[in-house]
């Protein structure tokens, strides 16, 4: 039998980017329903133009949602001493309505960051050998869902519940590192590079059975209540150095047989300390709205606009984000998350790291 084991440490007792993804062809489906997105129709397809000011926008509604100790904690951050201070590995990965994963410089063991308190799931506990192969992730409930590899080149994904016990351990077919996205409580996608490019499956939770999906279907199908008229700009919403190159992205929307246009004019460019920031990040969530993080050295904006491209919501993060850009995530809900370390000013060593979410 395998058992497991999760720990929760109160926080007092504390004491790069991916590789850019083409984006294939996306099939041609007959529109049944007239989406809600207000923009230019063209003959080319959609147009959508970002307009409004950042900086008259309202801000979010900021939450701190969980904190993180640093220390030899299960569920703390490690970090290491230096003549001038401290250095640590800790950056966000996936985030959900539960919480986020945090990506710790270690392959033994796998950080959830949650209301309250982070737990921490010890991978080697669980049998000898085995250790993390890729990106985990977190359902709106709590599952994690955890892409592993054996002492003999097999290959796993293990789900494990909110109470840190196993729920089940599926075996799967690939050749790398996968990216694990929730599709919903039933069923998970599975990303990963084959000899052919990116592969996707669709892997049922009850079953175990695999099927094979288009690329685009992970970022169009992450959403209750049907797909019909779903707008993504795909994966390369999330490649920042293919996005800071340009003026105006392709965004696709399921049942149209070609790309629409998404204009990242100077409403997603704020000016910052050193100049105008440029879009990292683009993803639109399950109410339609475009979310983006748009950034210049370590100036980081967060923006929101409505589906007729007019700015709604407006931050800038100043405090002392972990990591850079590439650390401030936006779920499938429109919220974003990023985490602030708390400094001591004397032996400028980590103490706490502070979850947070603009909502």
């Amino acid at each position: 039998m395998v058992t497991s084991a999760i720990l929760l440490v109160a926080a007092a007792q504390a004491g790069a980017a991916r590789a850019p993804v083409q984006i294939g062809a996306v099939p041609s489906q007959p529109a049944t329903v007239t989406p809600s997105l207000s923009a230019t129709e063209y003959a080319g397809g959609l147009h959508v133009t970002l307009t409004g000011d950042p900086l008259t926008a309202s801000p979010f509604t900021s939450e701190q949602v969980s904190t993180i100790p640093f220390g030899r904690w299960l569920n703390g951050i490690p970090f290491t001493e230096r003549e001038h201070g401290s250095e640590f590995s800790a950056q966000l990965v996936n985030c959900s309505a539960y919480g986020c994963i945090v990506e710790l410089d270690t392959a033994g063991r796998v950080l959830v960051a949650h209301r309250d308190i982070a737990d921490g799931i010890r991978l080697d506990i669980y049998d000898d050998g085995w250790s993390l192969s890729g990106s985990a992730a977190v359902s709106d409930a709590g599952m994690v869902a955890i892409p592993m590899t054996g002492p003999g080149g097999q290959r796993e994904i293990w789900l494990i519940r909110r109470n840190g016990l196993m729920h089940k351990r599926i075996p799967v077919q690939t050749s790398g590192p996968v990216l694990i996205r929730w599709r919903n409580e039933e069923e998970l996608f599975m990303i990963h590079q084959d000899r052919g490019g990116m592969e996707l499956q669709r892997i049922a939770i009850g079953t175990e059975e695999a099927a094979s999906a288009t690329l685009m279907e992970a970022y169009w199908d992450v959403c209750a209540g049907g797909t019909a008229g779903r707008l993504s700009a795909g994966p390369l919403g999330e490649s920042p150095d293919e996005l800071r190159g340009y003026l105006s992205i392709p965004v696709y929307r399921r049942g149209d047989a070609v790309p629409g246009v998404l204009e990242l004019t100077q409403s997603a460019r704020p000016m910052t300390t050193g100049g105008y920031s440029s879009p990292v990040r683009v993803r639109m969530d399950c109410a339609g709205r475009i979310n983006i993080v748009s950034a210049l050295g370590d100036d980081v904006w967060c923006l929101r606009f409505g589906q007729d491209g007019k700015i709604t919501n407006a931050q800038k993060i100043s405090a002392n984000l972990s990591g850079d850009f590439k650390s401030v995530l936006v779920d499938q809900h429109g919220s974003f998350w990023y985490l602030e370390v708390e400094i001591d000013q004397d032996t400028r060593r980590p103490m706490i790291a502070h979850l947070f979410r603009l909502k």
